[in-house]
Parts: C-alpha cells; structure tokens; sequence
C-alpha cells in the first residue's frame, strides 16, 4: 500500500518512513505542502510531503528488484490494484530469474502484456458505408467541439480526406460561432442542426464526403431525460461511431461512473482528452480494459489542429511506463 507522510522538513518525514516501513522502502514522490487555514484564521505552515511504499505490503510477500519497482509505478500511475497485481504476477511466472534481475527486460515485457490486455484501438468503422460517420458525445466542458475540429483538421489536412462538420450544439452560447471560425480555417463546411430530421438531411448533402464529423451538445449526465435526447439525435439507420470524449484528469471512480451512464448511448469508442493536463495516465487503462472499449484518439493541448493523435497501444503504455523517456 502507498503511504502518504508529512513532516516539517523531509530529514523528519524520512524518519517517520523508516519508523513505519523499515529501509526497504521505496520513495515515490517529495513535495513542499501547505496546510490548511485553522480555526483561528492563522496561515498554514509549510510542510513537506513524501509518499512512499514498504515491499513487504505487496502480494502478502516481498517483492524486491524491477518487479517491486513496477509494481508500484503502476500503482502511482493511477492503474487499478487489482491489474497491476495481475500483471506483476505474470511477469514473475513468465521471466527467466536472469531478467527479473534486470529492469529494462522486466519494463519491455510488462509493457508487452499491458499491449496484449488492451483492445485494438479503432479510429474507424469499416462497414463499407459512406460518409464514415462520426458523433462526439460526452459531459459538458470536456471539450467535444474542440476536439470536433481538431479531428476534422487531422482527416483534412493530413490524411487528405473530404469532411464536413455538424453541430447540434446550439444551446451553450457562442459554440455555434466557435466551430464556425476554426471550420473556415480549415477549408472545412459546417452545417448546424437542431434534430433527427435536419441531422439526417445534413449527413445526405454531404455523402459524398469521406467523413463527416457530429458534435453535440455536452450533457449533465445526472440529469433526468438527457439519454433520451441523444437518442432521439443519433441516427440508427446506418453504421456511426460514437466516440465518448473524455477527460484524462478525472479520477477513475468518477470516470466509470460517466461511462455508464453514456453506454445507454451504445458508445462504441473512448476518446481522451487533455492528456497535457494529467500527470498519470493509467485511468485510461483501467478504462479501456474495464469496457472492453477500444481507444481512438488523444487530445494533447489547446492548438487547433496540431494537438490530437491517433490512440495507439505502445501509445498509452508509454505514457505509463515511460519506457522513451529513457531511451537517448
């Protein structure tokens, strides 16, 4: 288990850590903290925070070496205990001892199981229908139709595709305007509708396009009937992608909880975003592997149209295991 210690200076926190965990202990992290006001109103005083984990506490036995490392970095990568156990004990039944010595064999075989549990990311449907279509869905301020016209920019610019964007974003206000003005940069047309009927009769005048992109309105997943307008919106008559747009900073509870409540909406991709905005990435591994839900694509920054990357698997497993991190 990680455990979190506080102490004046870190000489004091690093006491209190081998008074607790003895001195096979691992340092996670080391950082200046404040407290907060107490009831007199008086400033907190600085504190030094250093989380740290005792290998006796992993699997019931000792885990020395790379495999007590890894371990432990999965953990503070945000990936669920349950996978990180699973994935350390097949490291351990499947190395030779030779390479369970050597951290760089063990990290390139763990990457390669974490590779093996994911789902084939599916940026596309290959259904033979055209337009390939696609519908962004998911909470408000996720950034959808950022995303929208990130992802029409990728398949226009650099993939060398004819796209057409759709929004039936009217509600929050300025979006219709927003979208408008990235579209035209991006020699990209925009058609705004407001239901089925207008949605479908939007999607018919571009069938010529390869893809045509649907932004929709960001939903308050909490509230009653918002599934139900979704679905009214979203066509069944043929093949669609439905990509759930989420943040990468939510915490794993929270995120689960938005899943199921979208998956209603027969959502069918996760697309990430805000990755330049969290510093553990292993929420999107629990995720993925929970739902069986293949990845599509990352969102990396705020510049339209530069930041947004197809989901790969060497991708996210980089992202946790920082394997070209080290690489010169």
């Amino acid at each position: 288990m990680i455990r979190k210690f506080e102490a004046i200076d870190v000489k004091k926190a690093m006491e209190s850590i081998k008074e607790e965990l003895g001195s096979d202990t691992l340092i996670f992290s080391t950082r200046k903290s404040r407290r907060k006001q107490d009831i007199f109103g008086l400033l907190g005083r600085e504190m030094v925070e250093v989380v740290a984990c005792n290998s006796r506490e992993t699997f019931g036995m000792s885990l020395k070496g790379p495999l007590f490392t890894l371990y432990h970095e999965l953990l503070a990568q945000g990936v669920e205990e349950g996978l990180a156990k699973r994935l350390i004990k097949n490291l351990r039944a499947s190395l030779q001892p030779q390479h369970l010595r050597e951290e760089r064999w063990a990290r390139l075989f763990l990457a390669e199981q974490m590779m093996k549990m994911i789902p084939r990311p599916s940026p596309a449907v290959i259904s033979g229908f055209k337009p390939r279509v696609i519908a962004m869905v998911g909470p408000t301020g996720v950034g959808k139709t950022t995303t929208s016209v990130k992802l029409a920019a990728l398949e226009a610019l650099r993939g060398g595709r004819s796209v057409a964007l759709i929004t039936s974003d009217v509600e929050r206000i300025g979006a219709v305007e927003q979208m408008t003005s990235y579209a035209r940069a991006i020699g990209v047309p925009v058609e705004v509708v407001v239901n089925k009927k207008e949605l479908l009769r939007a999607i018919a005048k571009h069938r010529k396009k390869d893809v045509v992109i649907v932004d929709t309105a960001g939903r308050n997943q909490h509230a009653n009937g918002w599934v139900n307008e979704l679905k009214e919106l979203l066509p069944v008559e043929f093949p669609i992608e439905i990509h759930l747009v989420l943040n990468a900073t939510t915490r794993n509870d929270e995120l689960r909880r938005t899943i199921y409540r979208f998956m209603a909406l027969s959502v069918n991709r996760l697309l990430f975003c805000k990755l330049d905005e969290s510093a553990t990435f292993g929420v999107i591994f629990n995720q993925t592997i929970y739902f069986r839900l293949p990845l599509s694509y990352f969102a990396t920054g705020q510049r339209v149209p530069n930041d947004i990357e197809r989901a790969t698997k060497i991708r996210l497993v980089d992202l946790i295991l920082r394997i070209s991190y080290g690489e010169g």
